[in-house]
């Protein structure tokens, strides 16, 4: 249930509704929806279900970055915001903005016009929420505005850890890094890749350890070459899996890949959607001297993740 104090906030600023409206809508872009983000969802949910409004997400899609001319990978994509997380989470309407140049123009003025148009009957957003061109306008105009037009508002407070803000930059730094553990206490779950198998070099199946091979955006975040305890979810069922993330040097292949070899596994799933979760990295990508040492270090991957209680 909500806390007191934000049943207070939402006592104080919700007014009585003519025609109701729909929405309880959180604002952001929330491209990895880490712990921070996961707070505000569940007090937008808590909310939304106390005045009975639809909880609903304002997002963007995957050009966000693009758009603003930065180089940023994302941590999620849309389709894995949208239809596993979010989901998840209980948001039952996502609202896609396509971040044009026209729509990153708009004035404050303008934007809350568009709010309005959503039919929202109540919002939420961090306390450092800026919007309107130059972010001209933040919390304060945005709670004036709900006050006004009789739609409830509530301010999140920024999560921080060790005293310091969870943020999206930090979490892509650690995947960066190959500090999966840490980007996922800072996630709230373990980060993952949802994506089609595709045909790679069929390399592993000729030494009896076959690999699932995902076809990865470019516009997603990898993290740190080397080998990964992963867990991979085919259809309902979860198995274990050994996942490399990189080149293969002792094929001489230098192109960044995803392949898993998935444990107690041997169907074939070419076409079709998995998901992979990353527990933690093993080790480094190594160029071995010959296939039986490679074959003999995949063996004591595979016994390590076997290990695993994770």
């Amino acid at each position: 249930m909500i806390s007191g104090k934000y049943r207070e906030q939402v006592k104080t600023l919700y007014l009585t509704f003519g025609e109701r409206p729909k929405y309880m809508l959180a604002l952001g872009f929330f491209d990895c929806l880490h712990v921070g983000h996961r707070s505000l969802i569940a007090n937008l949910c808590s909310v939304a279900d106390l005045y009975g409004l639809t909880p609903a997400v304002l997002t963007f899609d995957d050009n966000f970055f693009k758009t603003l001319g930065k180089t940023d990978k994302l941590v999620y994509n849309l389709d894995e915001r949208k239809n596993i997380l979010f989901e998840e989470f209980g948001i039952e309407k996502v609202f896609v903005g396509a971040p044009t140049k026209e729509f990153l123009k708009m004035r404050a003025e303008e934007f809350l016009v568009y709010l309005e148009k959503l039919g929202v009957g109540g919002i939420i957003a961090g306390e450092d929420f800026r919007f309107g061109l130059n972010a001209e306008a933040g919390m304060k105009e945005l709670t004036a505005w709900a006050i006004r037009n009789g739609i409830i508002c509530v301010t999140q407070p920024i999560l921080a850890e060790c005293n310091k803000k969870i943020s999206s930059t930090d979490i892509r730094k650690y995947l960066e890094y190959g500090e999966v553990g840490i980007a996922n206490s800072l996630l709230g779950s373990r980060y993952f890749f949802e994506g089609e198998v595709v045909h790679g070099r069929g390399v592993g199946a000729t030494y009896g350890l076959p690999t699932a091979n995902l076809n990865v955006g470019d516009d997603k975040v990898l993290p740190l070459d080397g080998v990964y305890d992963t867990r991979v979810l085919v259809g309902k069922e979860w198995y274990k899996g050994v996942t490399n993330v990189g080149t293969c040097p002792t094929f001489d292949f230098h192109k960044r890949t995803v392949e898993t070899h998935i444990l107690d596994f041997d169907a074939d799933i070419y076409g079709e959607i998995i998901r992979v979760e990353f527990v933690e990295r093993i080790r480094c990508v190594v160029k071995f001297n010959s296939l039986e040492e490679l074959k003999e270090q995949i063996h004591n991957d595979i016994q390590k993740v076997r290990e695993s209680n994770d």
